[in-house]
Formats: C-alpha cells, structure tokens, sequence
C-alpha cells in the first residue's frame, strides 16, 4: 500500500501568482483614481457613500500598498540576477516613481526609483497624503501622491510617491520580463 504523501510540496517564494499581484495593483490604481470620483457624489457627511468610504479608506490604501511593495520586493529581488544576465533576455527595471529628499534638513531632491520606492513604502514611519493643487472636497481625498516619510539611522527622509508611476512600474515588474 502506497503511502500517501503528507504536506505541500512547496515552491521557489519568487514564484508569485502575478495575477493576483497584478489585481491588487489594479485595485490600488482605481482607488486612487476614483476617490476623487467618490467624493464628488459623497460631499455630504451623512452621505452613505461617504460612511462606506471612511470605514475602509485608510485601511484599505495602506493595506494595497504595503502588499504591493512587498511582492514587488521579492519579484525583484529575485528576478535582479535573471535582468543582469545578458544572455537571459531581461532588462533592468528602471522606472522613476516620484522624488526623494534622503535628508530633509538638506537642500535636494533625487529622483525614487521603483525599487527605492518600494523600499521607503516598507520602512516608511508614516504615509500620508497631501493635498494637490485645486483639491477643494469636503474631506481628504487620495491623490495620486503620497508621502512617506521614515528615518534612516539618525537621519530623516521623505518621499514623494506618484502612485500612477508606482502602479505601471509594478506591471513591468510582473509582465515586461521580455
């Protein structure tokens, strides 16, 4: 009599279902992109839509992107070597996905990598959001920026997220592996 096998055989972790990482970008992306849409409908306090927009906002953004970041991370930690290789076919992941100020009591910005953004969303004491030009609603909406902000050692740091940038270069980072 066969003995039947116990446990799950298991899998590379840089083996993550794309689609569903692909699906929590979306949902990032429409977020972002219909707040603004929902608050336009909602303007009331006592509005419903209103009620069911605060119950899940905060929740829901930190949420998508913290998830995000993290499959990012492994995806391209993992696919770093294969992008290297020259006789593999891939390219090195380069998108820019917003400005960096490494040392807030300092002149300067840089340019956030995708990778580096992925980072700063990880290590990130706070993340929030700041009003754009011309945002008048009758409560905070997510722009498509948000700001993070952490310390490195002793040394302060922000970052300005353009989450439109973020969430394109999570597609590449998931399907422009050619």
């Amino acid at each position: 009599m066969a003995r039947a096998q116990l446990g799950w055989p298991g899998q590379r972790n840089f083996v993550l279902n794309s689609a569903t990482v692909l699906r929590d970008v979306y949902r990032l992306l429409t977020m972002v992109l219909a707040d603004r849409e929902l608050s336009v409908l909602a303007r009331e306090r006592g509005e419903p839509l209103a009620r069911l927009r605060d119950q899940f906002v905060d929740d829901e953004f930190i949420h998508l992107l913290i998830a995000t970041a993290v499959t990012n991370r492994a995806r391209d930690d993992h696919m770093r070597g294969l992008r290297q290789d020259q006789n593999a076919g891939f390219q090195q992941l380069v998108h820019v996905c917003g400005r960096l100020k490494a040392d807030v009591t300092a002149n300067g910005e840089i340019e956030l990598d995708f990778r580096e953004a992925c980072n700063k969303i990880l290590h990130a004491e706070e993340i929030s959001t700041e009003p754009e030009d011309g945002d008048a609603y009758t409560f905070p909406i997510i722009p498509r920026h948000a700001v993070l902000r952490g310390h490195l050692g002793q040394q302060a740091w922000e970052a300005h997220l353009d989450l439109v940038e973020y969430a394109r270069a999570s597609v590449r980072n998931f399907g422009d592996l050619g």
